[in-house]
Protein backbone atom coordinates (compact mmCIF):
# COMPACT_ATOMS: atom_id res chain seq x y z
CA UNK A 1 0.00 0.00 0.00
CA UNK A 2 1.13 3.57 -0.83
CA UNK A 3 -0.24 7.13 -1.61
CA UNK A 4 -2.38 8.12 -4.08
CA UNK A 5 -0.02 10.50 -5.51
CA UNK A 6 2.42 8.09 -5.79
CA UNK A 7 0.45 5.56 -7.49
CA UNK A 8 -0.17 8.25 -10.11
CA UNK A 9 3.38 8.85 -10.61
CA UNK A 10 4.30 4.86 -10.78
CA UNK A 11 1.16 4.56 -13.36
CA UNK A 12 -0.35 1.98 -11.02
CA UNK A 13 -4.12 1.40 -10.12
CA UNK A 14 -5.44 0.01 -6.94
CA UNK A 15 -6.08 -3.65 -7.84
CA UNK A 16 -2.84 -3.92 -10.20
CA UNK A 17 -1.16 -6.98 -9.46
CA UNK A 18 2.73 -6.07 -8.42
CA UNK A 19 5.71 -8.75 -8.47
CA UNK A 20 7.71 -8.19 -5.41
CA UNK A 21 11.06 -9.11 -5.11
CA UNK A 22 13.88 -9.26 -1.74
CA UNK A 23 17.56 -8.95 -1.96
CA UNK A 24 17.74 -12.70 -1.26
CA UNK A 25 15.54 -13.19 -4.43
CA UNK A 26 12.64 -14.24 -3.00
CA UNK A 27 9.67 -13.63 -4.94
CA UNK A 28 5.80 -12.91 -3.74
CA UNK A 29 2.90 -11.80 -5.57
CA UNK A 30 0.73 -8.85 -4.50
CA UNK A 31 -1.73 -6.56 -5.32
CA UNK A 32 -2.03 -2.57 -4.85
CA UNK A 33 -4.05 -0.42 -2.18
CA UNK A 34 -3.89 3.09 -1.59
CA UNK A 35 -3.20 4.46 1.84
CA UNK A 36 -3.16 7.67 2.68
CA UNK A 37 -1.50 8.02 6.09
CA UNK A 38 1.81 6.95 4.56
CA UNK A 39 3.49 9.83 4.54
CA UNK A 40 7.06 9.50 2.72
CA UNK A 41 6.97 8.55 -1.07
CA UNK A 42 9.89 6.03 -0.76
CA UNK A 43 7.70 3.63 1.51
CA UNK A 44 5.42 0.96 1.34
CA UNK A 45 3.34 -1.54 3.78
CA UNK A 46 3.11 -4.73 3.62
CA UNK A 47 1.12 -7.55 5.44
CA UNK A 48 3.47 -9.58 7.76
CA UNK A 49 2.40 -12.50 5.47
CA UNK A 50 4.13 -11.26 2.41
CA UNK A 51 7.27 -9.95 4.63
CA UNK A 52 7.76 -13.40 5.70
CA UNK A 53 7.48 -14.75 2.32
CA UNK A 54 10.19 -12.94 1.31
CA UNK A 55 12.20 -13.45 4.37
CA UNK A 56 12.37 -9.32 5.45
CA UNK A 57 12.59 -7.03 7.93
CA UNK A 58 10.94 -3.92 8.54
CA UNK A 59 13.46 -1.55 6.93
CA UNK A 60 14.50 -4.01 4.30
CA UNK A 61 14.66 -2.82 0.53
CA UNK A 62 12.61 -4.79 -1.87
CA UNK A 63 11.89 -4.55 -5.58
CA UNK A 64 8.99 -4.33 -7.35
CA UNK A 65 7.21 -4.30 -11.18
CA UNK A 66 3.96 -4.38 -12.30
CA UNK A 67 3.27 -7.91 -12.94
CA UNK A 68 0.96 -7.59 -16.51
CA UNK A 69 0.43 -11.40 -17.37
CA UNK A 70 -3.02 -12.70 -17.05
CA UNK A 71 -3.41 -14.25 -13.37
CA UNK A 72 -6.10 -16.99 -12.80
CA UNK A 73 -7.12 -18.18 -9.72
CA UNK A 74 -8.26 -21.57 -9.76
CA UNK A 75 -9.75 -23.85 -6.26
CA UNK A 76 -8.39 -27.19 -5.94
CA UNK A 77 -10.94 -28.48 -3.64
CA UNK A 78 -14.33 -26.63 -3.30
CA UNK A 79 -16.24 -28.25 0.24
CA UNK A 80 -15.17 -28.31 3.68
CA UNK A 81 -15.31 -31.83 4.12
CA UNK A 82 -12.96 -34.94 2.70
CA UNK A 83 -14.38 -36.77 -0.44
CA UNK A 84 -13.46 -40.06 1.16
CA UNK A 85 -16.72 -41.82 2.65
CA UNK A 86 -16.55 -41.52 6.75
CA UNK A 87 -17.95 -44.51 8.15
Amino acid sequence: MCDQSRLSQLSMFIGNPVKLTSRSGRVTLGYVDADNDLTDDNKIRLSRVMRINLCIKIGDVIRYAVYSQLIALIMLYDGLHSERATA
